[in-house]
């Protein structure tokens, strides 16, 4: 999610489909509903009764069926694949070449066919590119320790202070 907010200027206006509803599909439907307003997210899972449940709790998120699966890929503007497949789940077949996609592969392994890349206008990010995404944010934030170190000893160093007084 953090991703799509960084690269997608309109993200809160494009259509997002979430197809797989483990715990990475969960979790990136719930951090959608958080830190976006995007009212068009659709989420797909092979198994219907945990999409409903799912839904059912979380009622800014659309469901399809399975066998809309091609339809609802044609019509998505971002595609976020987390799946637990074997083998590629989203191959060049579901992809129309007339107009710009975002696929994120969450899937280990990777559940989107390596030649969808091939195909014009489609950008294709996996899990692997995500991490080196997260591993720079991480970096960032250990830079700042130190500053958050000092702001907590100044706290109880004003903290023992009072306490001391109050002796």
């Amino acid at each position: 999610v953090q991703y799509i907010i960084k690269n997608l200027p309109d993200y809160n206006s494009k259509n997002i489909l979430v197809f797989g509803l483990g715990k990475m599909g969960k979790h990136t439907c719930k951090n959608l509903a958080e830190y976006t307003q995007n009212k068009q997210v659709c989420l797909i899972n092979r198994t219907e009764e945990k999409a409903v449940e799912f839904v059912k709790e979380n009622a800014s998120i659309r469901k399809a069926v399975i066998e809309n699966l091609k339809k609802e890929v044609a019509k998505a503007d971002v595609v976020i694949v987390s799946t637990g497949a074997a083998k590629p789940t989203i191959t060049k077949e579901y992809i129309s070449n007339t107009k710009e996609i975002l696929i994120l592969d969450l899937s280990m392994p990777e559940n989107v066919a390596k030649d969808v890349a091939d195909v014009k206008g489609v950008s294709l990010v996996n899990i692997d590119e995500l991490s080196k995404i997260t591993d720079e944010t991480l970096a960032v934030r250990q830079k700042e320790i130190p500053f958050a170190e000092l702001i907590i000893e100044t706290h109880k160093e004003e903290f023992n202070s009072w306490l001391n007084h109050r002796r």
